[in-house]
This record gives structure tokens, C-alpha cells and sequence, in this order.
């Protein structure tokens, strides 16, 4: 199954704020919009900074306190830069850590657990903002229900499963033609023994009886065999597969694959009833 993309689960609405967007103003779009930060575009909308809610409360944490229960207040400089900061570009965090549609969310994940942030601004080849994927976007891939991710699952895999279906068809009819050339020189080699059995007696169905008889054991023996060893090899396969066991309990040989065997058997066996006895007759 292939990653969900950044550009899957980004919001292309995006609230922004320029450098001159006020103190009052930036709290409006936060508490309007829900959100806990917001990007800092220039002119040519291209990401300079972030602004979130901790910077503004930064700010407000350098107020004095009115009931004077709390000490002044001693911060660094570039704290009292924050604390008298009044405009988006003296309150951001600059520069901006961005992301690109075309990421995974893997490394968007990772991007944000690298630098402990909560929202990534998308960009795109251009460097203009595209989108903003938080870290709830990031989760929503786990919330997906089991038919969607199958679904998903599947339509990646059906191109593949089908020329593998036609290369295992393709096998066997190779391997058909193999065994019915095999029984076709056994069939030349038993012609004295079959006009003996016509002579003393022996009928057409008799003889008809006998080959097909012998033709559907022989594909009931290999058709047997190869569904044996089909459930040996979905079990062996099941336990080296690097995915989950838990999610691999429905991968059995189900009923159409049993009724496909014996169908498949049956008609091989009237093949080579078919080829065996024109060489009889021969």
C-alpha cells in the first residue's frame, strides 16, 4: 500500500496573516478559525514565519500581574522582543518550516517531530503557500474504515494480480501440454496392447472406460497434490510476510480456488482421455 500524500490530507483554505496583521487581529483568526497557529506570508504570499498561540501568550505572560500576587516578570531579550511585539513579523517564529504536497506523511510527521511543531504551511515548486497539514491531518490516515484502506489496497494491487493470474494460466497450460505429450507417446507405446485387448474381446466403451479412468486419476492425483501444496505454501508465505499476521487470518484458499481445482482437473483429465484414445484408434 503506498503512503498517503501530503497533498491528500491538506487544508487549501488556508488562514494567513501578513507582517503587519495586529496583535488583536491574530487572536480573532485564531479563536474564530479553531486553529492554534497561522501562517506569515509576504507580498508574493510566499511563507516568512509562523505565529502561534504560544507566542501570544508569551506576550501576555510579561504582563505585570494586577493583584501583584506573581514576582515582575525578568525576560530575556529576545523575550522582551516577544513581550513587545505587537504586529505578526515581530511576533512569529521565523523562517517558516514548510512542507511539499508531494511529501509523504512520514516525513511530514517527522518534520514536525524534528522541530516540535503542531502545523506545517505546504508550499509549492514555487515556494507560495498551497496549504497548511496539521497534525490531526496527519492521524486521519488511521481513521480510515477497513474497506477503504482494501479498496486502496486492492486497486494498487490489481494490475499486478492480473498479470500474475495470466502468468500462472499461462504455466499451466504449458504444463498441460507437457503432460498430455507425455501420455501421447505413452499411448504410441501401448498401441500393441490395446489392439490385443480389441482382438479377445475388449469393446470401444471398455476401452474408452479404461484410459478415462486412468486420465481422471491422474489429474485428481496432481490436482490434489497442487492444492496441498497451495495451503502449505499460503501458510509459509502468511508466516514470512513482514505484515501484521493479525491482518493476513483471511488469506485462505477459499471455495472458488477448490472449485477452480477440481473444475480444472476434471477437464484435464477428459483432455487426455481425448488425446489418448485418438491415438488408439490411430
Amino acid at each position: 500500500m503506498r503512503h498517503r500524500m501530503v497533498s491528500d490530507l491538506m487544508t487549501t483554505a488556508v488562514v494567513r496573516a501578513h507582517r503587519d496583521t495586529g496583535f488583536k487581529e491574530i487572536t480573532k483568526l485564531l479563536a474564530e478559525y479553531g486553529i492554534t497557529a497561522l501562517p506569515v506570508v509576504d507580498d508574493d504570499d510566499r511563507p516568512v514565519g509562523v505565529v502561534s498561540e504560544a507566542d501570544l501568550l508569551r506576550k501576555e505572560a510579561a504582563l505585570l500581574d494586577p493583584a501583584g500576587l506573581f514576582p515582575v516578570p525578568r525576560p530575556t531579550p529576545a523575550g522582551r522582543a516577544k513581550a513587545e511585539a505587537a504586529t505578526a513579523g515581530e511576533l512569529m517564529n521565523s523562517p517558516a518550516v514548510t512542507a511539499r504536497p508531494q511529501w509523504t506523511v512520514v516525513e511530514a510527521a517527522r518534520v514536525m517531530e524534528r522541530h516540535h511543531v503542531k502545523r506545517l504551511p505546504v508550499v509549492d515548486e514555487t515556494g507560495r503557500l498551497a496549504g497548511v497539514i496539521s497534525r490531526a491531518d496527519l492521524l486521519r490516515v488511521f481513521l480510515r474504515t477497513d474497506s477503504a484502506i482494501r479498496e486502496e489496497i486492492s486497486g494498487e494491487m490489481a494490475p499486478a494480480l492480473r498479470v500474475l493470474s495470466g502468468a500462472v494460466a499461462f504455466l499451466l497450460l504449458i504444463v498441460c501440454v507437457n503432460v498430455a505429450n507425455l501420455l501421447l507417446a505413452r499411448g504410441m507405446s501401448r498401441r500393441h496392447e490395446m489392439a490385443i485387448r480389441t482382438a479377445l474381446g475388449a469393446g470401444r466403451a471398455r476401452v474408452v472406460r479404461q484410459l478415462l479412468t486412468e486420465s481422471l486419476a491422474l489429474a485428481a492425483l496432481g490436482g490434489a497434490a497442487g492444492f496441498a501444496l497451495a495451503r502449505a505454501a499460503v501458510a509459509v508465505l502468511v508466516k514470512i510476510s513482514p505484515v501484521d499476521p493479525a491482518a493476513l487470518t483471511r488469506v485462505r484458499l477459499g471455495a472458488p480456488v477448490v472449485a477452480f481445482s477440481i473444475l480444472v482437473s476434471v477437464a484435464i483429465g477428459y483432455y487426455l482421455i481425448a488425446r489418448r484414445y485418438g491415438v488408439q484408434q490411430s
